[in-house]
């Protein structure tokens, strides 16, 4: 995990330093940001012996259970999702660059390929269910 943040960061700090106007560098940097809060903690899940994507839903997540999900994720993931894909549409347009395209496709194949691993290796996840419901004992 300490791995991923580095690189999210690092892509946005690194674009901070070559786009022009400081509104267009705080966008792209807060850009990166949310999606290595997005990445994070989809991979949390993915990657937790006692959840794997088996147990990625509103049922085994209480604390995530109150958040509107769509599509098997949370709604703000596919929003996020959306606000990329329109930021690389910007970039493209005015900046003829397809960066943030790129680190897109980079980003969502790294997630699937670890959803498609978790899917396919359940025998992986045999700690015992998480029976801490913490605050959110109804």
């Amino acid at each position: 995990m300490n791995l991923i943040v580095r690189i999210v960061l690092y892509r946005g700090l690194r674009c901070v330093q070559f786009q022009e106007g400081y509104a267009t560098s705080l966008c792209l940097f807060a850009l990166y940001t949310v999606a290595w809060f997005v990445i994070e903690d989809v991979i949390w899940f993915v990657l937790n012996p006692s959840y794997g994507i088996v147990k990625y839903n509103v049922a085994d997540i209480p604390w995530h259970a109150s958040k509107p999900w769509f599509a098997g994720t949370f709604v703000y993931n596919w929003i996020v999702l959306f606000c990329w894909l329109i930021a690389a549409a910007v970039q493209f347009k005015y900046w003829n660059s397809s960066q943030i395209l790129r680190d897109t496709v980079i980003a969502a194949s790294f997630v699937l390929m670890m959803v498609l691993l978790s899917a396919s290796r359940p025998y992986d996840y045999t700690s015992p269910d998480v029976s801490n419901p913490g605050f959110y004992i109804k």
